[in-house]
Parts: structure tokens; C-alpha cells; sequence
């Protein structure tokens, strides 16, 4: 299970998907499930994320479009 953290806005989402996915088709699937308003909200900070449990595994750069 993936959880997708953005740093300011305390927001998670949460997508069960296998670890030996593509971070970028994970996150992609995730960002589809939040609306357009509260991802214009969302992607002024960087989102990190994480498999179960533990530190970020990867960081996506809002500004950029870029992980």
C-alpha cells in the first residue's frame, strides 16, 4: 500500500498497489482520485511517498511535474 503525503496541506491518499510498480504510474492512479481544485491546493509543496511503512521513498516536485 502506497500513501502519498503532501508536506503543508495534510493530505494522504492511500492506493493499494503492488511495491514492484512504477512510483510514477502509482502516484498518476493516485492523483486521479483527488479533484482538480484541491490538486491546484495540494501541488504547491512537494509530496513524498512511502510503501507501508517507513520513510519517503520518493518525492514528487509539484512545481516541476517531476519525481
Amino acid at each position: 500500500e502506497w500513501n502519498f503525503m503532501s508536506m503543508k496541506e495534510r493530505v494522504e491518499i492511500r492506493v493499494k498497489r503492488p511495491m514492484k510498480q512504477g512510483i510514477a504510474r502509482v502516484m498518476e492512479e493516485a492523483l486521479a482520485k483527488i479533484s482538480t481544485v484541491d490538486r491546484g491546493r495540494i501541488f504547491r509543496f512537494p509530496i513524498y511517498a512511502t510503501c507501508g511503512r517507513g520513510t519517503p521513498t520518493c518525492r514528487y516536485d509539484s512545481k516541476n511535474q517531476k519525481y
